[in-house]
């Protein structure tokens, strides 16, 4: 069963080359036909003439069609190799900024008393502890700063999986136009790991988004994965 998608962009496809030319769904056929078939009785009919009248409009140098491809070819790999290295550049960011997040948590969320103990407890091979005994139990600050540390984290791991099911429905779905059953697996078991990370309003918020990009939306009540009666919230 396929799941089709509200907007769908241009897919070259590489199966076969009468695929890619005949090709109408997200394509600029649309938008060209009607000047492409005045083209096209335009090149019939001056044809004609010339056959009939044995009229010549003029002379064109020849092989002018394999330079122009070839320019065309090389400049298309040259956007497709920009837009490679640009989409590598941003996920490295993203996962850069990611850590950064998680990293400027720990660090400056001081917590407690046993929080500030543990801080200098991990000292370089060959130095000297600066606190030698057990630390004290978790005071009301440590298990504030622990909570708003999890909270962080939660957050951090639902972002990377939305980045992922996000280029599942951009590369199946925006591309092609609609999303396979195997495709659709697989954004449910992303949806699911985002509801093991949030509550029941934080995941109805989210998922509303997922909803509305493929349709029919009944498509995606199966999996129930709002309401989970035997599930306990964590959060």
């Amino acid at each position: 069963a396929l799941y089709r998608v509200a907007t769908a962009m241009i897919y070259y496809s590489t199966d076969s080359w009468h695929g890619q030319i005949f090709r109408w769904r997200g394509t600029v056929w649309g938008e060209v036909l009607t000047k492409f078939l005045l083209i096209v009785a335009y090149t019939i009919v001056s044809y004609w003439w010339c056959a009939k009248s044995e009229h010549n409009f003029g002379q064109m140098r020849k092989n002018i069609l394999g330079s122009t491809v070839s320019f065309l070819l090389i400049f298309r790999a040259n956007n497709a190799y920009k837009r490679y290295m640009e989409g590598k550049r941003v996920l490295t960011h993203f996962f850069w900024a990611t850590r950064e997040i998680m990293s400027t948590f720990l660090i400056f969320i001081p917590g407690g008393v046993r929080n500030r103990s543990l801080r200098w407890r991990r000292m370089p091979p060959g130095a000297e502890p600066v606190v030698r005994e057990e630390p004290d139990d978790p005071d009301a600050d440590d298990l504030l700063a622990s909570e708003e540390r999890l909270h962080a984290f939660r957050w951090c791991l639902i972002l990377a999986v939305a980045l992922q099911m996000h280029t599942r429905l951009c590369d199946e779905g925006l591309a092609k136009g609609a999303l396979s059953r195997e495709t659709k697996w697989l954004v449910d078991w992303d949806r699911y790991r985002i509801r093991a990370l949030t509550n029941e309003d934080e995941f109805r918020s989210l998922d509303r988004y997922i909803r509305s990009i493929a349709i029919p939306q009944a498509a995606w009540d199966t999996p129930e994965l709002s309401d989970l009666p035997e599930a306990k919230e964590l959060f």
